[in-house]
């Protein structure tokens, strides 16, 4: 008879630093995922506040108030904006690394959503001296979800707006075709580089060719 005996103490100590790893990277994982939870709730909570109130002020006061004081109010719903902006990108590309992402696509009136965005960018364009024209179907009712839609359509028409040197325009329209939509949106800005189109085409919905959209 033969017999073999293994010290298994070193492996043992192995599986459990192993282990202990694991809970702590699990733990880390749950502190981050709280604190980014909570900063962006707790963040945009006042923001809100800066940005909904300084836009009732530049909307409803603005005649009673001094150029001085517009200046300073558009300058606060600026960077009022920007931050919101921020959290909300901040939360969506957190929501994507941890594949916590979920798209709920329901009815919606796209035109609708690219108004609301260029209401976003209005004060930023005035202030800058832009022309914004749009030509926009009346109505068009597709299945998006709206909380990815609308800052990604968003983000195309600030950056036009930003890289749009003053007394610029910057030009957004609809095109319905047979199975998708195409939003339009053109500056008389320099591009991104020499090669690029001014043109940006976001065929950002494709549906199937027996929908209706009325």
């Amino acid at each position: 008879m033969y017999g073999v005996i293994r010290d298994k103490t070193e492996e043992r100590k192995i599986d459990n630093m192993i282990k202990k790893e694991m809970k702590t990277l699990k733990e880390l994982d749950r502190i981050r995922s709280d604190l980014v939870t909570r900063m962006s709730h707790e963040l945009k909570t006042p923001l809100i506040s800066i940005f909904t109130g300084t836009e009732f002020l530049l909307n409803h006061s603005r005649n009673q108030l001094n150029e001085d004081t517009i200046s300073i109010l558009s300058d606060i719903y600026d960077g009022g904006f920007r931050l919101k902006t921020m959290v909300e990108n901040l939360l969506t590309v957190f929501e994507i690394d941890t594949d916590r992402i979920e798209f709920k696509p329901k009815k919606e009136n796209l035109i609708s959503i690219i108004k609301k965005c260029i209401e976003n960018v209005i004060f930023q364009a005035n202030k800058r001296k832009i022309q914004i024209n749009v030509e926009l179907l009346e109505n068009l009712f597709v299945e998006v979800d709206k909380r990815m839609i609308q800052p990604a359509i968003f983000n195309v028409i600030s950056n036009a707006v930003k890289n749009t040197p003053s007394n610029g325009n910057v030009y957004v329209s609809t095109v319905e075709h047979h199975n998708y939509i195409e939003i339009v949106i053109k500056d008389t800005g320099v591009g991104i580089t020499k090669k690029e189109k001014l043109v940006v085409i976001l065929n950002v919905v494709e549906r199937p060719p027996t929908t209706q959209t009325k």
